[in-house]
């Protein structure tokens, strides 16, 4: 994605587009890996010689703020980020640490808001061994 883009897209969420927040998500949006905070440091501080630590974690929290990245949490691990923010499910392989993104199906959904449940957010996360791994 271009730095126009990247620009207009932070604009329209109302954060000011500045170079390390496109250089944030420009690798957010090329690196669909579910980074950490630390794991985007370390893939741009080469790059942006400038770029901190702390302007990472609070990049990334506005960014959650705001609604470009959903946050992950999986237990006993730092938070980790994702730029599709459309409703799906994680799964995190334990063997290599990758997570990968997994459709939902919306019958389940559907029935517990019949049952009176007002959902705002839904989320699962599910670990074991990737196919890779298996």
């Amino acid at each position: 994605m271009n730095a126009s883009l990247i620009r207009q897209t932070l604009q329209e969420y109302d954060v000011k587009p500045s170079l390390s927040r496109i250089k944030i998500y420009d690798y957010l949006y090329n690196n669909r890996i579910h980074p950490s905070a630390e794991m985007i440091y370390k893939a741009l501080v080469d790059e942006l010689i400038t770029l901190s630590k702390t302007t990472v974690y609070n990049t990334m929290h506005l960014f959650a703020d705001k609604g470009i990245v959903r946050t992950i949490g999986f237990p006993n691990e730092e938070t980790r980020f994702d730029i599709n923010v459309t409703p799906h499910y994680h799964f995190k392989c334990r063997n290599c640490g990758n997570v990968y993104d997994i459709p939902y199906s919306k019958v389940d959904i559907e029935s517990s808001v019949r049952d009176g449940f007002d959902i705002e957010t839904v989320e699962v996360h599910m670990i074991g061994r990737c196919p890779k791994c298996s």
